[in-house]
């Protein structure tokens, strides 16, 4: 039997003013939300993605210097939704679901010219954005270990795309 859904409510925004992209999940799962930290969930294979694109990011550094080192590069973390109520972690399973405030991260990081999406889910539940032509959206494969159609890899090749964005 599944349990019930419960609303859930996410992360604060991880970034700084020389953030350049602004990377966008749909909303942090529940080992992120139990731990305070986005892509918590070892199935996930953000960070490993992150390790691919820029050897420095170790998937297994503490929390502090894996968020630095996106720092670094300028990369900015964020979730679409603001609260949602949900069961499990799948975005298949998100309802009921209220957008964070975009607007606010884009106005107080103004070098954010780029924001990619992680996976589809991100996407769907994307509101509009002000002045929508200021800012390129791209979509890319979701770093989620339920995201079997592609291989680490091949995900890795198509996420190689920030690095044109990050100038550092």
């Amino acid at each position: 039997m599944e349990k019930p859904a419960t609303m859930r409510k996410g992360l604060e925004p991880l970034g700084d003013k020389n953030s350049a992209v602004l990377i966008l999940s749909t909303m942090a799962g529940d080992m992120s939300l139990a731990a305070g930290q986005y892509y918590a969930d070892p199935r996930n294979q953000f960070w490993k993605i992150m390790h691919i694109l820029f050897k420095e990011i170790d998937p297994k550094a503490p929390y502090k210097e894996r968020i630095d080192a996106l720092s670094k590069h300028r990369i900015a973390l964020w979730d679409v939704l603001e609260s949602s109520y949900r069961t499990g972690s799948t975005d298949k399973k998100i309802h009921s679901q209220k957008p964070n405030d975009l607007q606010s991260i884009l106005m107080k990081y103004p070098e954010i010219k780029v924001v990619f999406l992680n996976g589809r889910g991100a996407k769907d539940n994307l509101p509009k954005l002000q002045d929508e032509n200021r800012y390129d959206v791209e979509i890319l494969p979701s770093s989620s270990g339920s995201n079997t159609r592609m291989t680490i890899a091949q995900k890795a090749e198509k996420w190689k795309i920030l690095k044109k964005f990050i100038h550092n």
